[in-house]
């Protein structure tokens, strides 16, 4: 299985970071750190959560 991020997928967690680390650069990384072990979850347990489809026609 393999797990496609999108472009502006990664781009919103990089904005994401940004927003917090300026209050905090650790939550900023524990924040996305989070966000990461979740989106690895889905390789460990791929039928968890639901199928949803963004792209347009």
């Amino acid at each position: 299985m393999r797990i496609i991020i999108e472009k502006d997928a990664l781009q919103e967690l990089i904005q994401i970071k940004w927003y917090i680390e300026q209050d905090s650069e650790f939550y900023a990384n524990k924040t996305i750190n989070e966000i990461n072990k979740r989106i690895h979850n889905l390789l460990l347990f791929p039928e968890m959560g639901k199928v949803v489809n963004t792209r347009e026609t």
